[in-house]
C-alpha cells in the first residue's frame, strides 16, 4: 500500500481553525503539544483531552506577565491532560497520530484572532515520527 503525504502552508486564522478542528477530532492516540504560552482561552483553541500532553512555559515570570494562564493550565490538568513546564520554551508544535503542525502561534485568543500567524501542516510520516 502506498501512502500519500502532504505538507501545506496555513496562514492567518486558518492555522488555529485547522489545529482546533484536528485536535478535537483526534480520538485514538494522544495529542502531543509543545506551545510556549497558554492563554486563558487555550482549552477552547487547543481542545486537549485526557491522556494528551501539553508542554509550555509555566514559569513564575510567564504567569505573572499573563503570557501563560493558571486558569487554563488548571482546566487542562482537571481534564486529564498531562501538563509539563519547560522554562524558556519557545516552541509551537502540535503532533497527532497522522499529522503535525509547526508554526508561530501561541495557544491564545490574541494569536488566533489578532495576529497573522504562519503554520505548516504535514502528513509526511518521516516528519511526524
Amino acid at each position: 500500500m502506498v501512502s500519500s503525504s502532504e505538507t501545506v502552508f496555513l496562514g492567518d486564522h486558518e492555522a488555529w481553525d485547522r489545529i482546533t478542528d484536528r485536535v478535537a477530532a483526534a480520538k485514538k492516540s494522544p495529542v502531543l503539544a509543545a506551545v510556549a504560552f497558554i492563554g486563558i482561552d487555550a482549552p477552547e483553541i487547543l481542545p486537549l483531552k485526557r491522556g494528551d500532553v501539553l508542554v509550555c512555559d509555566a514559569g513564575t515570570r510567564r504567569i505573572r506577565s499573563g503570557a501563560t494562564s493558571v486558569k487554563a493550565l488548571k482546566k487542562f490538568h482537571g481534564s486529564g491532560v498531562k501538563v509539563y513546564d519547560a522554562p524558556g520554551l519557545h516552541a509551537k508544535v502540535v503532533v497527532l497520530r497522522n499529522r503535525a503542525f509547526v508554526g508561530s502561534g501561541n495557544a491564545s485568543g490574541n494569536s488566533r484572532d489578532r495576529l497573522s500567524e504562519a503554520c505548516f501542516e504535514t502528513t509526511d510520516s518521516t516528519a511526524i515520527l
